[in-house]
Order: C-alpha cells, then structure tokens, then sequence
C-alpha cells in the first residue's frame, strides 16, 4: 500500500484542473507491479506474529460453551465470571450494613428516651 501511496503523490502538479482525470492517468501510467503469489506469500511470513491465543486461557467458571480470556495475573476466571461472583457477594455485605444502621439507629433512639425521661 505505501508503494501505491507514494506512486499517486509523487511529482504533483501545483495547480490541478481535473482531480479525477489526474487520479486516472496515474493509475494507469504509474500503477505499481502486482507481487507474484510468492512475494505474497513471503510477506505475509514475515509480518506473522505469534498467536494471540496461546496466551489465552480457558476460564474455570461454568459456561455453556469454553469461554478463553487473557489473564493479566494468574487469575482462572474470565471478567464475565469474576464480575457476576463481586456482584452475588455484595448482596449479603448490602444487607448485613442495612441491619446494621437500623441496630444502631434504634441505640441511638432509646438512648436518647432514656436520656430525656
């Protein structure tokens, strides 16, 4: 793609009349060669990186399906699943503090009768 780039912007004209006209004579005049299957093939090898998903893991939690995620840590559930378990342990903590304000509000309030009676 570079090599089209640069065959397009090279050498042009200060004033252009014809945008379109100019874009078709380059094309045709200044195409670059198509590479051969094997030069394709070449390329392609060269900019190969190593797979993605060997870094991946399958996550430990129950799915339908094999879910993979990349750990950042050494964890063995996926975000999905760690998001659902943080969220299933906050509903005892939430009711445990409501049970707790209304414990102490009734302190508050029955020290406050004794103190006024």
């Amino acid at each position: 793609m570079p090599d089209l780039r640069e065959a397009l912007v090279a050498g042009l004209p200060e004033v252009v009349h014809s945008p379109g006209a100019l874009v078709r004579n380059r094309l045709t005049r200044k195409m670059p060669s198509t590479p051969t299957f094997a030069e394709q093939r070449e390329a392609d090898r060269r900019t190969t990186v190593s797979p993605r998903v060997s870094e991946m893991r399958e996550c430990a939690g129950h799915h339908v399906q094999p879910r993979l995620f990349r750990p950042v840590d050494g964890e063995t559930l996926c975000p999905a699943w760690r998001c659902a378990d943080a969220e299933a342990g906050v509903a005892p903590a939430i009711d445990a503090a409501v049970r707790g304000g209304a414990a102490a509000r009734e302190l508050l309030h029955a020290r406050r009768a004794g103190a006024a009676a």
